[in-house]
């Protein structure tokens, strides 16, 4: 496997942004720095890709996408928007996977800063980080997409997903459904937290208790849904409906659901949030909250190359709808057993 910058700024000791300087032969770097960093790469056999600066060369202005999971279906539906909106505004698109860090985010972002690209679309992790503040600080346009910046100075293209996870929570409700549980996701991120709040809201405003046994708060991936399901599952007066933050956790829930005996939906109902392709594959198809990645990520080209050409017009906050797209997941609860019973 061939190495990478990343590789390189371990083996010399210094940030992914520090070594993208020293390659561009940057005055800010120190000579001995930039001599450990030569050392490194020759010792690695890293090669720079020397694309962006080849086309800054040539005045083309570059764009970069950075999500927090490439996994995710959701994100891949987010590219197909964006590389098809940047294509027809002219802007050559960059992409970075954080894979949901925190300080790989932050070094992406500096990288990004260093590489002077002429804006960023951003699916944070986390919030503000250095890499983020470089950026800003550089006056590089930053466009928050799925997930606001709040107090930071950027456009945001996002969904209405307090909405979406109470249409969900309102449906399985009108079924007859009373014991609902949900496995939420990190609530620090405002995508998280706006569908718990959802959730919440829903029970609430139907009359029943918000039980906290009921919620689980895993980290969007499919391994730690299935892992946190069966402590769902485990109370005597079990859940009869599960609603899920989105599609890969909603296929850990599933494949727990499986291993547990439990059957979909005549056992327990299970609402998603994204509609990834496949979903409607399942047996039984899946009940899901629909979002129109593709359209934000078209969206959010547009804010940027907007705020590139004219860098002072007020910031915008745009917030599309979500859909309850019915299939075969979802069912009246019927006749509940224990797991002991199983």
């Amino acid at each position: 496997m061939a190495a990478t910058m990343r590789d390189v700024a371990a083996r010399a000791g210094v940030s992914v942004a520090t070594v993208s300087r020293a390659l561009a032969g940057s005055s800010l770097v120190a000579a001995g720095v930039r001599e450990r960093v030569k050392e490194a790469t020759e010792e690695l056999g890293y090669v720079a890709n020397r694309l962006p600066a080849n086309l800054r060369a040539k005045g083309v202005r570059i764009l970069a996408l950075v999500v927090g999971n490439i996994r995710n279906g959701y994100f891949s539906d987010l590219i197909d928007g964006t590389v098809e909106a940047a294509h027809e505004a002219g802007f050559p698109l960059m992409f970075g996977d954080s894979d949901e860090d925190p300080e790989r985010e932050s070094e992406i972002l500096e990288e990004l800063a260093a590489e002077r690209v002429a804006g960023v679309l951003l699916a944070s992790s986390t919030g503000s980080t250095k890499g983020l503040r470089r950026l800003l600080d550089l006056d590089i346009p930053v466009v928050a997409v799925d997930r606001r910046l709040p107090g930071m100075p950027v456009d945001t293209v996002t969904i209405d997903g307090e909405r979406g996870e109470y249409c969900a929570v309102q449906h399985l409700i009108g079924l007859g459904h009373r014991r609902i549980a949900m496995m939420g996701g990190p609530i620090h991120l405002s995508t998280l937290a706006d569908r718990e709040h959802g959730y919440r809201r829903a029970l609430e405003d139907a009359g029943i208790d918000v039980d906290p046994a009921l919620i689980a708060h895993g980290d969007l991936r499919e391994e730690t849904a299935l892992d946190l399901t069966p402590q769902l599952m485990a109370a005597a007066d079990r859940p009869t409906a599960v609603v899920a933050s989105n599609d890969l956790s909603t296929i850990g829930v599933l494949l727990a659901l499986r291993s547990l005996g439990l059957r979909v939906p005549d056992d327990v109902s299970v609402v998603g949030f994204d509609d990834v392709p496949g979903m409607a594959l399942y047996d039984p198809p899946l009940t899901t909250i629909t979002q129109p990645a593709r359209e934000i990520g078209r969206r959010a080209i547009e804010l940027a190359a907007r705020r590139v050409a004219t860098p002072d017009v007020p910031y915008e906050e745009v917030v599309f709808g979500t859909h309850l797209l019915l299939r075969g997941s979802t069912a009246r609860p019927r006749g509940r057993h224990s797991l002991e019973e199983v």
